[in-house]
């Protein structure tokens, strides 16, 4: 599969997939708090959304048209709330024409990195079809204290526990980013992080 790096804040996302593709659209560093994509799918891809809330209340939409029959699609959001701050995150299926033998999944990671921080997910299907198979996902969940308290006794500093756990949240998410542009998004999440205190 082809291998897309979309960073919201430098390129214009790619609204029609044609070819085989893994597209990775990043916005960690929150340059927008308004994200609204739609997608039209010709052929298998995987769409890898990492997102990051730490100034305000962000409100994420993605819609998946399917317009063509026998492919897969994938879509993973990732998402991450940083502070007393909402995250809301809609996401839309739909055909435009009678397709069939095809397959969508959706699935939704949300992370809190604080105790008041809030994540919202509406997964919407609209197919005028049958013959689609459509599964969806959420995980929903904090940092976990006890994982960060392991880390540490096994003599861990805390920033470096904090950077493994980012690390284990994102880094399938950030597949086909180059390693030192990994680091930079990593330290960016840590830095944003490093005044929350431990649950």
């Amino acid at each position: 599969m082809k291998v897309i790096t979309n960073k919201l804040n430098t390129t214009k996302p790619i609204t029609d997939l044609r070819e085989p593709t893994i597209y990775n659209i990043i916005d960690l560093d929150e340059t927008q708090t308004d994200i609204d994509l739609t997608f039209n799918v010709v052929s298998d891809c995987v769409i890898n959304l990492s997102s990051c809330t730490f100034t305000k209340d962000k409100h994420i939409k993605v819609t998946i048209n399917l317009t063509s029959s026998q492919i897969d699609v994938k879509l993973n959001v990732n998402s991450l709330t940083i502070g007393n701050l909402k995250t809301t995150i809609e996401l839309y299926g739909t055909n435009t024409k009678k397709i069939k033998n095809t397959n969508i999944d959706m699935q939704v990671s949300g992370i809190l990195a604080s105790a008041h921080g809030a994540i919202t997910c509406v997964p919407i299907y609209d197919f005028n079809t049958n013959l689609i198979n459509a599964t969806h996902g959420v995980t929903m969940g904090t940092f976990d204290e006890a994982q960060i308290f392991n880390l540490l006794t096994k003599g861990i500093a805390l920033d470096d526990a904090k950077t493994m756990i980012i690390w284990s949240k994102f880094n399938t998410a950030l597949m086909g980013v180059e390693e030192s542009e990994r680091e930079l998004y990593y330290h960016m999440i840590l830095d944003k992080w490093k005044q929350q205190p431990l649950r």
